[in-house]
C-alpha cells in the first residue's frame, strides 16, 4: 500500500490555519495538524513538525530554522564570505542531525 505524502508547505499552511482560524497556540496547532493528516493516512516522516517562526517584523512568510540556515548559507556563498560559510555549514549540519525531516 502506498502512503500519501504532503509538502512541508501544506503542513505549515494547516498549522497556520489552526492558529489563525481556531485561535490555537503553536503546539496545539501542530498537534492537531499531525492528527488530521495521520487520520487521512498521510506519511509525515518527511515533515518538520514544529510551528514555523515568524520574522520579527512579521512581514515575511514564516520559516523553519533549517530553511533559514540554508538561506543564510547560500547568501554567504554567493557573497564570497568564507568565514560565514564555515559557521553556517556547521550550524546547518547540526540542524540536519536533529531529525530526519530536517534533511
Amino acid at each position: 500500500m502506498v502512503s500519501k505524502r504532503i509538502a512541508q508547505e501544506t503542513f505549515d499552511a494547516a498549522v497556520r490555519e489552526n492558529i489563525e482560524e481556531f485561535a490555537m497556540g503553536p503546539e496545539e496547532a501542530v498537534k492537531e495538524a499531525v492528527e488530521q493528516f495521520e487520520s487521512q493516512g498521510v506519511d509525515l516522516s518527511n515533515i518538520v513538525k514544529t510551528a514555523p517562526k515568524v520574522s520579527a517584523d512579521g512581514s515575511q512568510e514564516p520559516t523553519h530554522d533549517i530553511l533559514q540556515m540554508l538561506s543564510d548559507l547560500q547568501e554567504s556563498v554567493a557573497s564570497s564570505r568564507p568565514q560565514e560559510v564555515s559557521a553556517y555549514l556547521t550550524r546547518f549540519c547540526d540542524q540536519c542531525k536533529q531529525d530526519k525531516a530536517c534533511r
